[in-house]
């Protein structure tokens, strides 16, 4: 073998490695988290979205982006404004990191699935009566 054909097989394996497509450390282990921007911040007022819509967002989402459950739960979490974050505050348990999703998205179903329609509230607020005995603070809750 003479230096003229060394040559061109560095040539060749020089354009060859450049010419392979390769994963880097650093992009493998980074996770695509462009989608939690648009995913709009959930309030639990039931005038916006609910819980189901929020959370269905959510799963769509960490599906295309293959999130794990533990991300899935810290998402879940960042978006949470108004009343539903409180909730999430006020419980020691929800508010770790070691809190699995499925117990968040149990706990926020629970609290904050509308079980009967709005019409049905808005009728028993108008009738509502305050009894002969009881202080006020009792018939506001």
């Amino acid at each position: 073998m003479d230096i003229q054909e060394m040559r061109e097989g560095i040539e060749r394996l020089k354009v060859e490695i450049n010419a392979t497509p390769r994963a880097s450390p650093i992009q493998t282990a980074m996770k695509n988290v462009t989608f939690v921007a648009g995913i709009k911040d959930w309030t639990g007022d039931s005038k916006g979205r609910t819980i189901h819509e929020f959370l269905a967002q959510i799963d769509t989402y960490a599906e295309v982006s293959n999130w794990t459950d533990d991300e899935k739960a810290l998402i879940v979490k960042a978006k949470l404004q108004g009343i539903a974050l409180q909730f999430v505050q006020g419980r020691e348990q929800l508010i770790s990191d070691a809190c699995p999703c499925a117990i968040l998205r149990e706990r926020l179903i629970g609290r904050f699935n509308e079980k009967m329609p709005a019409q049905y509230h808005y009728t028993r607020l108008q009738d509502a009566i305050q009894e002969t005995n009881e202080s006020v603070e009792e018939f506001a809750d």
